[in-house]
């Protein structure tokens, strides 16, 4: 664990071949090294992910931050004092997802098909698996009621997907527990996943984001 002063602390993750066993090395014949890196600073909690090709063999990859945010809980105000009278976190429907202006998205649930985003804003009323591509802008945020919930703020990742199983995915999923988890939470996963990336040797490749919370 390594302290960057007063207001971070970050923790570092490595794998490398010596860390596999045989088996895996046989589906994976190539030398690398993987960094991950998490900081919890004053400003977010950021997530990197360095990858570097220790070999002479290009090799390609994707990566996918798969982030799940809960929704957060209502909250009242009375008086001068601050009190929770509602400890259920409001319903997935309440929230948009913004900062989706000007792209376009594959639908895994349309058969992969690539459609145009026709609003910046998302709300999420069904069962939703969308691959956003080469988004214009770094930030995709979360808002619940109008207001700012969260911010994702990605670096050197174009894509992001955007996932929630509704009632007959959250059914499907052997190890989705509660099952009706699904109206409090949604996934807006930063990633590289449009595609793949190519990793010539003894080259590297470093992307992340950082994660904000407003409330």
């Amino acid at each position: 664990m390594a302290k960057g002063g007063d207001d971070a602390v970050r923790l570092d993750f490595g794998l490398t071949p010596a860390n596999l066993s045989d088996e895996m090395k046989k589906a994976w014949p190539y030398d690398f090294s993987l960094q991950y890196s998490v900081t919890l600073g004053k400003d977010g909690l950021q997530t990197m992910l360095s990858v570097r090709n220790e070999g002479d063999k290009p090799f390609d990859f994707q990566m996918l931050t798969h982030t799940y945010f809960r929704i957060p809980v209502s909250e009242d105000f009375v008086g001068d004092w601050f009190r929770i009278t509602n400890m259920t976190p409001q319903d997935v429907s309440k929230i948009q997802i913004t900062g989706l202006a000007g792209t376009k998205y594959n639908d895994k649930l349309m058969n992969g098909n690539e459609f145009d985003t026709p609003s910046p804003n998302l709300r999420i009323e069904g069962q939703t698996d969308r691959v956003y591509k080469s988004l214009k802008q770094d930030t995709t945020s979360i808002t619940v009621d109008g207001s700012p919930a969260y911010d994702v703020i990605r670096d050197n990742l174009a894509d992001t997907v955007i996932w929630n199983p509704w009632t007959e995915g959250a059914q499907a999923i052997g190890d989705f527990a509660p099952k009706d988890g699904w109206k409090n939470m949604i996934c807006v996963e930063a990633g590289a996943v449009n595609g793949w990336t190519t990793l010539e040797g003894q080259d590297g490749f470093e992307a992340g984001q950082i994660l904000k919370s407003y409330l």
